[in-house]
């Protein structure tokens, strides 16, 4: 195939890049006999996207989530989770604020999470969301749980990835995005 008519894979580039991997003396060419020819590569290639398709990366919810003596759980030592519970840390971030009534805040939240791609609210009562964001490549799950005290017009929220150790930044993005819709949201 070609896009902008450069080929991306034929038997003369695709020999050319084997040869270049397998020639390195650091790394054995037996890692690389599915790469006899284009079309196993791409077979393979395949087969592993669709494993990933199929099976995902879902991970088991989290045995421990929820509200604790009036707030969210702290993340775990890991990167891969943003919190209003991990002051002051690396993975901290200030609650949301709103000056609507609390049911209101809570019906515009419904809306913006319920709008955002690939994402299930598992769980919804008394001001407390669970709700399970999908990955749209390899079905990683997050955790986004979002929390408003009774005794604050304040918004607590935790996004956590359930499997690795780093998410390159994409529970923060999600955090940040959930904060501008809110704040952005006309409640009329």
């Amino acid at each position: 195939g070609s896009v902008g008519g450069k080929t991306l894979l034929n038997n003369e580039n695709f020999t050319a890049y084997r040869n270049r991997l397998t020639s390195n003396q650091t790394c054995s060419p037996g890692i690389f006999m599915f790469m006899r020819s284009p079309r196993m590569f791409r077979s393979v290639i395949g087969v592993l996207m669709v494993m990933g398709l199929l099976f995902g990366c879902a991970g088991k919810p989290p045995e421990k989530r929820g509200v604790e003596a009036g707030n969210l759980l702290a993340c775990p030592d890991r990167p891969n989770c943003v919190s209003t519970a991990e002051e002051p840390s690396a993975r901290y971030v200030p609650p949301l604020e709103y000056t609507v009534p609390r049911e209101e805040a809570i019906a515009a939240m419904t809306q913006i999470v319920s709008g955002m791609k690939n994402t299930n609210i598992r769980e919804k009562k008394d001001g407390y969301f669970w709700v399970e964001c999908t990955s749209m490549i390899f079905g990683f799950v997050d955790d986004l749980e979002i929390y408003f005290p009774k005794e604050k017009q304040e918004v607590y929220i935790r996004s956590a990835a359930r499997l690795g150790y780093s998410d390159i930044g994409v529970n923060r993005k999600r955090v940040e995005k959930i904060r501008e819709l809110f704040s952005g949201y006309n409640y009329k």
